[in-house]
């Protein structure tokens, strides 16, 4: 017999996943209040009852535990992802007077057809004599000038002006809704400048590990570009291999996009599983005691994180690599 108890997993997952629903598609900020304060008092009602229970015989009602914990975890659910997605933080930058904001590049600039752009995070804004801390997500594009134009990078610091639009929706029936693909990296906004409405103010302030990351992913772009005289296939093999995207023709992802394969240029959890099996294999001799297997291991899971972090850190390489981890560290 299979009974519905044996899989608590199962029955809390439900309202969570109701509750990151409701709060990735209806989230006010009212409604956040209010859930913040119901999450409060369930807890609060839990233990009461819990003190009752035997005063009042409650394990005749058994039902109101149960719907107090469901309905705990759909409204932390709910608060968790409509807090997370920013728009109600007081800090956000689309909720200040300013003429200035002070950004950081947050990902890796990507240049075609004279333009540069690249997601960036609100760190501080100005206005007239006042200043003060900012949050909140830009997608920033800015125009591409071989005079005037210095080399950006991922971690540089910009100082720009208060000069942005937010994302439109699309007009066209069947048209990628790209204003929805940003909004789920909580980017909301976006800003064109030319080059001299930017300055940049500091350089490589971003995570070392990351700027180590993409500078050796430069590096090995250029090595396929070295070794394959195609640019069109050293672009893909940089993208198939790196998730290097940003020498891709826009015919070829055009191309991908029509036939329903896009999925095909994004490194994925197959990748990571290849490179654990490679692994597996190469370091197979050391697998005769106890002490050269704990070495494999670590070199496995050491070389496993390591290709996520050139690769982007994207979630199902992180998926891939967490679980490739919990196998080869329980054997």
């Amino acid at each position: 017999m299979f009974y519905k108890g044996e899989v608590p997993f199962v029955r809390l997952l439900i309202p969570l996943i109701i509750g990151i629903y409701l709060g990735c598609y209806f989230a006010h900020a009212s409604l956040l209040k209010w859930a913040l304060i119901l999450g409060l008092i369930l807890p609060a009602a839990f233990a009461c009852l819990l003190y009752w229970y035997k005063i009042y015989s409650l394990y005749r009602a058994s039902w109101l535990f149960g719907l107090i914990i469901h309905s705990y975890i759909l409204f932390a659910g709910y608060s968790l992802t409509g807090y997370a997605t920013g728009k109600f933080d007081d800090r956000h930058f689309s909720f200040q007077k300013a003429d200035a904001f002070v950004l950081q590049i947050r990902s890796e600039p990507k240049s075609s057809n004279g333009i540069i752009r690249f997601e960036s995070e609100a760190l501080r804004y100005y206005f007239k004599k006042e200043t003060g801390p900012a949050t909140g997500k830009l997608l920033l594009t800015i125009k591409v000038d071989s005079v005037k134009s210095p080399s950006l990078n991922y971690g540089d610091i910009l100082l720009i002006p208060a000069f942005y639009n937010e994302v439109e929706p699309p007009y066209n029936p069947g048209e990628f809704d790209y204003k929805a693909f940003l909004a789920n990296h909580q980017i909301y906004h976006q800003a064109f400048l030319n080059p001299l409405q930017y300055i940049i103010l500091k350089r490589d302030a971003g995570n070392p590990i990351i700027t180590f990351a993409l500078r050796l992913r430069k590096q090995f772009v250029k090595k396929f570009y070295r070794y394959l005289p195609n640019s069109e296939s050293a672009a893909f093999a940089s993208t198939l291999i790196l998730g290097y995207r940003a020498d891709l023709s826009k015919e070829l992802i055009e191309a991908y996009s029509k036939t329903g394969t896009m999925h095909v240029l994004s490194v994925s959890g197959m990748h990571v599983g290849i490179v654990f099996l490679v692994l597996t294999a190469v370091l197979k001799p050391m697998d005769k005691n106890e002490k050269l297997r704990l070495i494999r291991a670590f070199l496995i899971v050491l070389v496993i994180w390591f290709y996520s972090l050139l690769t982007g850190f994207s979630a199902p390489v992180c998926r891939s690599a967490l679980m490739l981890s919990f196998v080869v560290i329980g054997k």
